[in-house]
């Protein structure tokens, strides 16, 4: 397994050309001719919009055969790793179960944020203007007028003719009119349209009464003021058109209207800061005491709370968390020594958490796991495998990871 792990990494780590694999013109010209982009409607190859292409793309002919050989190449590495066979051997299964089988105790210790309530209104005020851009804004918003167009009133405009086109220039008809300062109501008058005509006043993007009215508040937001859309439809075969005015940018809400708020959230940051403080503080006091009793000591001393954990099973095992200790905490004390001191971690009550580890529980001896432990754990070798090989090749050739890698887990 790992000569296997080597040789895929040696395609990785060193250019494709180093080690003798290339991709030959007539491969690439055969991946071009089938690219749908390239394609007439009859499947022909399209020289033009092939042309178009390299000029959008910004790239020689040359410049694009380099680029569809390094994808290629990217795709022959990802069908070689055939990660669904891997094995584990025995030994390696015993040492992850008795890893996964250890838990561990710890003295979990609390720091409350609070604040000493003293923040004068030119506090109060600053941290407003700090913040009012991210948490204070009013949406924007606009007068939204839509008209509703039967079908029967767009075919008798365009005298029966169903094509596209004709649809599309009485649009541009009535989005002429309207650019020229007409309503919407006069405008679609004037293209012999009989359309009701409806305003959503103050409209954001947060959305109207339904589907409907969100997808009218949609378009109104793409449009300039005084501008119209197009002619659209719906599933049903229902026409419209849409145009906006009155547009109100989004702006903070005054300080006044929000002033107890603002406050609030003024004690309970300065209290967490102060939390934060205590807590880094304290570790720094139980880093320098030598014993275990006297870091319990030095807590004591400080009135910061503290209790002992239950005990804690190894992230990612079997067990489920404990929900009085954060799993940022936890992580810590499994990564960490006998009688360290391992955080601090924000709580979400704003305060901070500190643990030092009190006991560690390892298992005696370690069995071959049951068939469906031993099929998560390929399942997460093959994962940590997969994650390794996309990342090699992120850096190596310059292409984006969309997603995570997940692989198939075999059958029992």
């Amino acid at each position: 397994e790992i000569r296997r792990c080597r040789h895929w990494f040696s395609f990785v780590y060193h250019d494709y050309q180093d080690i003798g694999i290339a991709v030959g013109t007539d491969l690439i010209a055969k991946h071009t001719k089938q690219n749908l982009m390239f394609q007439n409607v009859n499947g022909s190859f399209n020289a033009k919009a092939f042309e178009a292409f390299l000029r959008e793309s910004q790239l020689t002919e040359a410049g694009y055969r380099h680029k569809v050989s390094k994808d290629m190449v990217r795709n022959l590495y990802m069908s070689s790793a055939d990660l669904d066979q891997i094995h584990l051997p025995e030994s390696y299964l015993k040492l992850k179960s008795l890893s996964m089988g250890e838990q561990r105790q710890a003295k979990i210790i609390t720091i409350e944020a609070s604040s000493d309530g003293k923040a004068d209104e030119k506090e109060v005020k600053a941290y407003y203007d700090q913040v009012k851009e991210s948490l204070y804004m009013k949406p924007e918003e606009r007068n939204v007028q839509y008209a509703v167009i039967s079908k029967a009133s767009i075919e008798k405009a365009t005298k029966g003719d169903k094509s596209g086109a004709a649809i599309e220039e009485l649009g541009y008809t009535v989005e002429d009119t309207v650019a020229a300062g007409k309503s919407i109501k006069d405008a679609l008058r004037a293209a012999k349209l009989d359309a009701e005509t409806h305003t959503l006043a103050h409209a954001t993007l947060e959305g109207g009464k339904n589907a409907f009215e969100n997808a009218v508040i949609a378009e109104g937001f793409k449009l300039d003021e005084g501008e119209a859309s197009g002619l659209m439809s719906d599933n049903e075969g229902t026409y419209f058109m849409v145009t906006v005015s009155d547009i109100v940018p989004a702006s903070p809400k005054p300080f006044e209207s929000v002033r107890d708020d603002v406050a609030g959230r003024f004690h309970a940051e300065k209290g967490a800061e102060l939390a934060k403080e205590k807590a880094i503080d304290l570790k720094t006091k139980l880093n320098s005491a030598d014993t275990f009793e006297a870091k319990v000591k030095t807590v004591e001393a400080s009135g910061a709370k503290m209790h002992e954990s239950p005990l804690l099973s190894r992230p990612g095992s079997a067990t489920t968390s404990v929900k009085e200790v954060p799993d940022g905490l936890v992580r810590g004390i499994f990564t960490a020594s006998q009688d360290d001191v391992v955080g601090p971690v924000q709580l979400a009550s704003g305060g901070y958490a500190l643990a030092i580890v009190s006991e560690i529980k390892v298992p005696k001896d370690a069995e071959v796991p049951d068939a469906k432990t031993k099929t998560a754990m390929i399942g997460e070798m093959n994962n940590t495998i997969g994650n390794l090989w996309l990342n090699a090749l992120t850096k190596r050739y310059d292409v984006k990871q969309v997603g995570s890698f997940t692989a198939q887990q075999p059958q029992e």
